[in-house]
């Protein structure tokens, strides 16, 4: 299938999950607690919590701003959102018709109702195609224009591995649980804002833009310095889950296809592939993808020779 087994890909995935947690928590908790602080200042004391009762229900709180979101962010009208944001739309008219019929002899490769899936088209001339969610597949207008049915239905094939293995759900949960992180930092600008404004008064404005500052280092370094191992993980995580996918194709029959389809991609772009995208590059490289395909196509025709 790949170069890492499904059981350790889940485990990867769960501490990239938890990872991601951890770096959102120590972003938010000191909003929480900043926010608590102003308020306590500014309202009747008698509603607010103090000491270890004050602790639990920030953490309690924070938890909640990341996971919230991040459930909400596998739901179906969420997954819909996440395709529109990337600048896709709903395939139409000659695009639907192409698409559709390509779609309906993977379907009845895989003994599926092709109704379960809905098309997108994204009007980016590069040759690309993704999927989002578990119904979700968008074409771009580089593959449409460049390639033929059968080269774009090895590619649909691929696609339909990613929903097959549901590999989008933890990347869709982490970007859920990155959602707030985002609008405290838009927050944190209005503030940095404010203080701009206020710069000149005398010890107010200096006192204000220290806090700001020590606020810029705790939102912008310490998630940069996290994010390193994290990206790693994720890089392991998503090259293993494009050879599965393109074993998913491999299985339906659409093996040649997809070779045939990573050939043209080559003759377009070539396959720039050097020894230091093996530690950034989130996709294999498309000779070596070729490679593992053929390997599976000569190793079933040994075992129909043996029989």
């Amino acid at each position: 299938m790949g170069g890492i087994g499904d059981d350790f890909m889940a485990v990867v995935s769960a501490i990239l999950i938890v990872l991601t947690f951890i770096v959102n928590f120590i972003l938010d908790f000191p909003f929480f607690w900043i926010g608590y602080q102003f308020a306590y200042y500014f309202m009747p004391a008698e509603k607010f919590f103090t000491g270890n009762d004050q602790i639990v229900f920030l953490t309690e709180l924070t938890c909640l701003a990341i996971l919230i979101p991040a459930i909400f962010s596998t739901f179906g009208f969420m997954q819909w959102i996440f395709v529109y944001s990337t600048g896709a739309r709903d395939a139409k008219g000659a695009d639907y018709d192409r698409l559709y019929k390509i779609l309906q002899d993977l379907c009845r490769r895989e003994n599926t109702d092709s109704s379960r899936y809905s098309l997108y088209v994204n009007e980016d001339q590069t040759i690309n195609a993704y999927a989002i969610g578990d119904k979700h597949i968008t074409v771009n207008r580089g593959t449409l224009n460049l390639m033929d049915d059968e080269e774009i239905e090895g590619i649909l094939a691929h696609e339909l591995g990613h929903l097959h293995y549901r590999h989008t759900f933890a990347s869709l949960f982490c970007v859920g649980m990155n959602w707030f992180s985002r609008v405290i930092w838009l927050v944190y600008r209005c503030a940095n804002f404010f203080v701009w404004l206020i710069h000149w008064i005398p010890f107010l404005g200096w006192f204000a833009s220290i806090i700001m500052i020590l606020i810029k280092w705790q939102h912008v370094i310490f998630p940069w310095v996290l994010n390193i191992p994290m990206n790693f993980i994720t890089i392991l995580v998503y090259r293993s889950q494009e050879y599965q996918a393109d074993a998913y194709a491999y299985k339906l029959g659409l093996g040649p296809e997809l070779i045939k389809g990573f050939e043209h991609l080559l003759k377009i772009d070539g396959d720039n592939w050097f020894f230091l995208d093996w530690f950034v590059s989130d996709h294999p490289g498309t000779k070596k993808r070729i490679k593992r395909i053929e390997k599976m196509m000569e190793k079933d025709k040994q075992k129909i020779e043996a029989i």
